[in-house]
């Protein structure tokens, strides 16, 4: 997942996006487990 980020095209906005996805799953799992 860092070597993904790392490597993302634009940067920080992909980067943004993939822990502001990751943290939203993250918390959803954790409520539901």
């Amino acid at each position: 997942m860092l070597a993904h980020r790392q490597k993302a095209p634009n940067g920080l906005d992909t980067a943004k996006a993939l822990v502001y996805s990751l943290k939203r799953w993250a918390a959803l799992t954790l409520v539901s487990g």
